[in-house]
Formats: C-alpha cells, structure tokens, sequence
C-alpha cells in the first residue's frame, strides 16, 4: 500500500517505457544529447610540437631502462636529439616533456650536452632581433629556473655538465 506522503513525491506513479518516449519525439535527431560533442574553449588543437613530444616520450621510456648496454643508448639519445633539437626551450617548459630533456643531459655526450645549454641560454633577443628592442630580451636560464618542472632540468644539467669540482673532491676526503 502506498501512503500519501510517498503519492506526493510520485511514488507509485508508473513511469513511460523508453519505446513510448521514442515514438512520440524525434525520429530523426542522429545524437542524443548526452552524445553529442561541443569543443571546449579550453580544448587545443594538437600541434607539431605534441607530435614531437610524444614521440620523444617513447624514446624516453626505453631509454631510462637499465636493462640498455651502451650502445643501445647512445643510439637512443642520438635519436631523441635529432628530434629535439632546435626545440628544446619549449620542451623543457612543459609538463610532461621536461623529463625529456633531462634523460638528454643524463645520458647524452659532452656535444649533447652544450647542445643543450646553448638552447636553452639563448634569449628571445638572440633568437630574434626585432623582439629583442626595448628591453633585455626575456628568457634564459633564470626563467627556467622559475618554472615548475623546467628548474629539474637546470638541475640535472648541474648535475651532469659541471662535474666535480677539485675543492669537492678535497672535501669529501676530510
């Protein structure tokens, strides 16, 4: 039996069949709401750089095995430099892609790795003379020390490309 309190919220009321909805609507709408797909002001389009970056992850994830004998990375770190090159300040500020750059300095030769400091101190007034007027040219190292994940490969190239000094070795021993 059903009270009047459940009657009042529509217990008890029989619901239509999903055939009967269907005969009475539209008979020609080829999505439903629910699937249809409106692009988001937030949504991008993939660019070359994307491209660029998923594929120097794949290269990434092999490369960071232990299981590589020597040759096997220096073929993938050349690798991975033919495709980062010339690109790797945008690379290093992004998100997903600075780890990237990192293996490139980690794993990379002496050659790789000025490559790669070289990129990456180039202002936007050394790229481009016309964008450099009216000021120092923005960009640098001490941008990309500021930036989340691209401070990890200023520290990686730390790491890598100054080596030890003669006083830290002397200090170590003490």
């Amino acid at each position: 039996m059903v009270s009047n309190k459940q009657k009042a919220h529509g217990a008890g009321k029989k619901r239509k069949s999903p055939t009967a909805c269907s005969s009475g609507g539209k008979k020609n709408a080829s999505k439903s709401f629910k699937t249809q797909h409106y692009p988001s002001k937030f949504e991008k389009t993939p660019t070359d750089l994307d491209a660029i970056v998923a594929s120097s992850k794949v290269i990434w994830n092999k490369l960071r095995l232990h299981s590589n004998t020597p040759a096997q990375t220096r073929a993938l770190v050349a690798e991975l430099m033919d495709l980062i090159r010339g690109r790797i300040r945008p690379i290093a500020l992004k998100h997903d892609a600075a780890r990237v750059v990192q293996a490139a300095v980690q794993f990379g030769t002496l050659e790789d790795r000025r490559t790669i400091v070289a990129e990456l101190a180039a202002t936007e007034k050394e790229k481009d003379p016309k964008k450099g007027k009216g000021g120092g040219g923005s960009g640098g190292m001490l941008e990309l020390c500021t930036v989340q994940y691209a401070h990890f490969v200023i520290l990686k190239i730390i790491k890598y490309c100054c080596g030890p000094s003669p006083s830290a070795a002397a200090a170590a021993k003490k």
